[in-house]
């Protein structure tokens, strides 16, 4: 068995970073004559406003152990730099191999698919070449999921998925009742005065939350559960997969478990 690994981090704080996991298999016989060989199965990875502030790139404060160890077995590029300092240009950019100024995506609302319906984006890509493709979490800016670049476009963890949520990024959810009673409160009256809103009118909670509670029950990690699960499922079928799997933290508001708080002593922070 073959096994490579590609990390890619862009190099200054900007909007989005992407991480790109390439995972290549390969079988051999016991001669040259009889050796057979599979395309590589793909699971690529975007975490959301994540800079260089890594083990990996010797930050000194951040405490990235699994991070760390991945970049080390793999391949950490450190002359990368982000295409455009804002998401959605960004990700139009990676995800369709043209510069912002082709894809004439400039803002965040942009939408690339209106502006250029006949984009081929990467998984459009793989898919031409027998991939099946599917998606996890935020791969393009929140919400555009561009289902034209899935087989299986926008999944999502099952206690996330409710009829008024649609039209909600994850980058929203809360784990306290009083914010989510707020939330909702704030919303309603929102929608009146505008029906049309970023994340549905839904962004409007706390910058940051400390719940004390398993990984899985915030979205991201939810995400993870649902990342595995499916990758088990991929792994049955006779072609090749790529798989986008989206993370929306550190972006913010800072929402994740209080474990993770927990590791920092905020007084020796610079």
């Amino acid at each position: 068995m073959n096994y490579q690994i590609v990390v890619f981090l862009n190099k200054k704080a900007s909007t989005c970073a992407i991480i790109l996991v390439l995972i290549t298999f390969a079988i051999s016989c016991n001669t040259p004559q009889q050796i057979k060989t599979k395309k590589p199965n793909i699971l690529f990875v975007s975490i959301d406003d994540l800079r260089p502030a890594l083990g990996a790139y010797e930050d000194p404060i951040a405490i990235t152990p699994n991070l760390d160890q991945f970049a080390s077995e793999g391949m950490t590029f450190r002359q990368t730099f982000c295409q455009s300092a804002v998401c959605a240009p960004s990700r139009a950019s990676l995800m369709t191999g043209l510069r912002p100024d082709s894809t004439r995506v400039w803002h965040l609302g942009d939408k690339f698919r209106e502006i250029n319906p006949e984009t081929v984006t990467m998984p459009q890509h793989f898919a031409k070449f027998g991939y099946h493709t599917v998606n996890i979490g935020k791969i393009f800016h929140n919400y555009m999921p561009d289902s034209v670049s899935w087989d299986e476009p926008d999944l999502r963890p099952t206690q996330f998925v409710k009829p008024e949520w649609i039209g909600r990024d994850g980058e929203t959810f809360y784990i306290s009742e009083e914010v989510n009673q707020s939330q909702e409160i704030k919303r309603d009256s929102l929608l009146k005065l505008k029906p049309v809103r970023y994340a549905d009118g839904w962004n409007t909670g706390p910058v940051w939350e400390a719940a004390d509670v398993h990984d899985s029950l915030y979205y991201d990690g939810a995400q993870t559960e649902l990342a595995k699960r499916t990758l088990s499922r991929l792994a049955k079928m006779d072609e090749p997969f790529y798989m986008g799997l989206g993370f929306f933290r550190p972006h913010l508001p800072f929402a994740v478990p209080k474990k993770y708080w927990d590791l920092y002593n905020r007084d020796k922070i610079p």
